[in-house]
């Protein structure tokens, strides 16, 4: 049976927005005989299908077909996680995720080794409560991502071999080591009891993982993954019946086992001052509360109280005479069934951390206990149901939204959330931040430094390869396929960009990327880092320059975009420097009022520059300077002293001095105009609507003011010099002793003069190529857990980053040093090529597809100074791009001596390395 889940959310309680802010309407203040736009429609409107169907056996198929979409998003998830650890063995759930990635296909091929073959992206997680497979890809993709999770549930411990089991807990070991969270291990161990399956740490321990055998591993397999536990989610452009029949065929017949995991008790709050040991450099003190299940409809409430808080906290802080605490940040730990509500209080320097907490513990109360403006409130409640909208819109993510929904009892649309949101008030606000938020319920924890953590583990075992025709990074290709051009079918959902002029030059495009409520507007003035002397100036005149907050109107604009939801953002790049604004489209009259007046509009900081070099000169004293000095070396050695791509920061007091008033006055004045600024718009929004706005507020010069700006000022058209290509100075390595590190930091770059052009998709196959390459450093050996290659756009370079197991740095350097002579003298050229090329065009094709990577690559694009056209023929460019372009490249930007080092970690680590390793003339990185 397949019955249909049809969900059409109509949602007009947004529109008591405009009202509730009285006189915040953005168009109050303004000449309404000249302003006569009209608003947009306040209410959300989705309208999604979807067919929910249970088989026998317990498994459950959510698919939701999307005609805009030419890919399916496949999510698979399992109800096994942390929380069904053996108490003995934290991270073994962790660790299977891991081990789930090597089950073989029916062809005999592991699946890690498949999926790129198969999939546009692919990945998986373990959180407390579940365990996640995803992959995204093609139509003709679902088949084999069914297959994916029939051999997870077949899973055969026999076929396991204890080089790959020995392997992977290496790298997992790696995992804890690179992402460094003792300290947060300590909280889950402070605030769950021992008793508590949410105790143990979330991935493991080093101690942990050492002692995990085989027959562990198949013992926990057979107690958890089990059909009668398993959600599929499929999205995208799927046919639900076709869907239903290949998971009947492939999981159906799968045999249920009953699954019975840990009790959850519910979370006490006793003894609520505590000490934790952790690896912390200092005391800290950190506030615990306790949350409602995020089944309960309450946790979408407690939510919108405590993302409140975090708004309203830093004002009232500031207002505090005496104050104790700096600041405070938030965040949610723990698992569904249980969640805590972190907040790490930042004291006053010189000030007692319980005090401080104390002080952040009495103003939380204060705040969900007094009736708050309005606006404020709005802000929360309108920044959640843009996030929610967001989740579901994404070709990322849509798929795990929904299985979020269905892992709830009772199951929960997301449309649930967005009308539990429209019905909540102020009022509300105040009842459910007081039951959950009150200064008694608050777990006080005291964070003292633990010495002891901050020591590797014992037991790294030193293992042989795995046999390299088993383990390589990609399934084999036919190597004649390097020769023919690929095949690739463009989005059914293709964006045709709208561009238009306005009078004053300023060139605008407008992208529909979705049919979601959703909308980004990005300002690209042409002008960045490289265009000033010292890059401080250009980094700095973004902030140098605000609205003017003593006229009415302005401070209304604020307030309005402020409590429809939306955000305002400031990037200062190389070569450009961009303003956004995101939001809901049903506000985007708010959106684009208010963005223009911040981003255009601007009147000079009384003092700005005197307070930037007194704050600077702060960081500079304390230690910073060493640290800017060292970048500045390495950029040195890279593109040649004085190259342009080598963005000198003040570092002195001498060159602070070059940052002054009248320096930002003249350089804001020069590069922010209409005819040097690009306006892009993305999202789901009313074109026609939106066309209008622009043109009133970007375009119409009565709206500017001619004695602070000069928007709508013409000027003479400059074509910027040529980027040079790099000299490299004589330097190949530097290296970075850090005491007590467990992890070899290493970071390896190629210079180039631009990542754009005709030669963008070469250089995207050959990233591609030396990823799969450096990614043999956790295949073969098992000392790595994220190592990679990328491109650095802003800093034009090919990058070569990662950790190492510190202890094993004589084995991993060589290594890698091998991979990178393989590239060079192209061993088995034409084969590799063919594996990087499918994957650079799937990931092509992926960022065409999904609204959010589309509207970030066109704005990448433009800041380049390239054509949008450059993002939409990409995939064409990879389809057939041949051989011989990565040969050139690779002739042209890896020889021998050309690149530059940066190794970090303990001095023995240190010196293992350059033992093992001939990396030419080296220095230290601070000197």
């Amino acid at each position: 049976m397949l019955p249909g889940w049809r969900h059409r959310l109509v949602s007009g309680a947004a529109a008591a927005l405009v009202s509730l802010l009285g006189c915040a309407n953005p168009r109050a203040g303004f000449d309404q005989r000249r302003l006569e736009l009209p608003e947009p429609s306040r209410e959300i409107e989705t309208d999604v299908v979807g067919k929910l169907a249970t088989l026998e056996n317990g498994v459950r198929l959510f698919v939701v077909q999307d005609p805009k979409s030419a890919l399916i998003e496949f999510d698979v998830r399992h109800h096994v996680g942390a929380r069904d650890d053996p108490p003995q063995l934290p991270g073994l759930a962790h660790l299977v995720e891991h081990l789930m990635f090597e089950v073989e296909t029916e062809a005999g091929v592991p699946v890690m080794l498949d999926l790129p073959d198969s999939s546009l992206h692919f990945g998986g997680f373990t959180t407390a409560d579940w365990t996640h497979y995803q992959h995204l890809g093609p139509p003709d993709s679902l088949e084999r991502s069914v297959e994916y999770a029939q051999a997870r549930l077949g899973f055969d411990c026999e076929a396991l071999e204890d080089s790959v089991l020995e392997r992977e807990v290496e790298v997992v070991r790696n995992e804890l080591r690179y992402r460094r969270l003792g300290w947060l291990d300590a909280i889950y161990r402070a605030v769950y009891p021992q008793s508590h399956p949410y105790h143990a740490a979330l991935g493991g321990d080093e101690a942990s993982l050492a002692r995990v055998t085989r027959q562990d591993v198949c013992d926990f397999v057979t107690r958890y993954y089990s059909p009668s536990t398993t959600d599929v989610v499929i999205t995208g452009d799927v046919e639900p019946q076709r869907a239903l029949e290949l998971v009947k065929t492939r999981l159906g017949p799968l045999a249920p086992k009953p699954v019975q995991r840990r009790a959850l008790p519910v979370l006490q709050t006793q003894a609520r001052d505590r000490v934790v040991r952790a690896p912390v450099s200092g005391p800290a003190t950190v506030l615990a509360y306790a949350l409602p299940s995020e089944a309960d409809r309450a946790s979408i409430e407690v939510e919108v109280a405590w993302r409140t808080a975090t708004l309203v906290l830093p004002r009232l802080l500031e207002d505090r005479k005496h104050r104790k605490a700096q600041s405070a940040q938030f965040f949610v730990v723990g698992g569904r069934d249980a969640p805590v509500l972190l907040v790490d209080v930042v004291p006053v320097a010189g000030e007692d951390p319980s005090k401080a907490a104390a002080e952040v513990r009495a103003v939380i109360d204060d705040i969900v206990s007094t009736p708050l403006p309005p606006e404020v409130y709005e802000r929360s409640r309108q920044r959640i149901r843009r996030s929610v909208l967001s989740s579901v819109a994404s070709t990322l993510e849509s798929a795990s939204a929904y299985a979020d929904a269905l892992s709830s009892e009772p199951s929960r649309f997301y449309g649930d959330d967005l009308h539990t949101l429209d019905a909540m008030n102020p009022q509300r606000l105040q009842e459910v931040g007081s039951r959950y938020l009150q200064a008694s319920s608050a777990i006080r924890l005291s964070v003292v430094p633990d010495p002891a953590s901050e020591e590797a583990s014992e037991g790294a075992r030193s293992l042989g390869r795995v046999d390299p025709g088993h383990a390589g990074w990609r399934a084999p290709v036919d190597p004649a396929e390097a020769q023919r051009d690929l095949p690739f079918v463009a989005s059914s959902g293709d964006v045709k960009p709208t561009s238009f002029t306005l009078d004053n030059g300023l060139e605008v495009m407008l992208l529909q990327t979705t049919d979601f409520p959703l909308m980004e507007a990005t300002m690209i003035v042409h002008a960045g880092l490289r265009d000033a002397e010292v890059s401080d100036v250009a980094a700095v005149v973004p902030h140098a320059f605000r609205p003017d907050f003593s006229a009415i109107e302005t401070w209304q604009l604020a307030r309005a975009f402020e409590a429809s939801g939306s955000v305002f953002s400031i990037d200062a790049g190389a070569n450009a420097i961009s303003y956004q604004a995101r939001g809901m489209s049903i506000y985007l009259d708010m959106v684009l009022a208010w963005f223009s007046e911040r981003a255009l509009n601007g009147v000079p900081t009384e003092n700005l520059a005197f307070h930037y070099r007194d704050t600077k000169l702060d960081l500079v004293e304390s230690g910073e300077a060493e640290a800017l000095l060292g970048q500045a070396r390495v950029a040195d050695a890279l593109w040649g002293v004085g190259h342009p791509n080598t963005l000198r920061s003040a570092v002195s007091r001498r060159e602070l001095r070059r940052v002054t008033d009248r320096r930002l006055r003249l350089w804001y004045q020069e590069h922010l105009r209409a005819d040097n600024a690009t306006l892009v718009v993305t999202g789901g929004f009313d074109e026609a609507l939106v066309r209008r706005y622009v043109r009133v507020y970007f375009g119409d010069r009565q709206f500017r003011r001619p004695d602070i700006t000069r928007w709508n000022t013409p000027s003479p058209a400059r074509a910027r010099a040529r980027i040079p290509e790099p000299r490299p100075g004589e330097t190949r390595v530097f290296t970075e002793v850090v005491p007590g590190a467990l992890q070899l930091q290493v970071e390896m770059s190629f210079p180039l003069a631009g990542t754009w052009g005709e030669a963008r998709a070469g250089l995207l196959i050959l990233v591609e190529m030396l990823d799969a390459e450096v990614q043999r450093l956790r295949r073969e050996y098992g000392v790595a857990y994220s190592f990679d290659a990328f491109i650095d756009d802003e800093q034009p370079r090919i990058v070569v980053q990662g950790q190492v197991d510190g202890r094993r740095a004589s084995e991993a350097l060589p290594a890698l040093f091998e991979s990178l002579e393989r590239l060079r003298r192209g061993d088995d050229l034409d084969r590799r090529f063919a594996a990087a090329r499918r994957v650079v065009l799937h990931r092509a094709i992926l960022r065409r597809d999904d609204p959010s990577a589309f509207s970030e690559a066109v704005v990448a694009a433009l800041r380049a100074g390239v054509e949008v056209d450059t993002v939409m023929d990409l995939p064409r460019a990879v389809a057939t791009a041949r051989p011989g372009q990565v040969r050139a490249l690779v002739g042209a930007i890896m020889p021998h001596g050309r690149s530059v080092t940066v190794l970090s970690g303990t001095s023995s680590a240190i010196e293992a390395a350059q033992d093992a390793v001939d990396f030419g003339p080296t220095a230290a990185l601070a000197p």
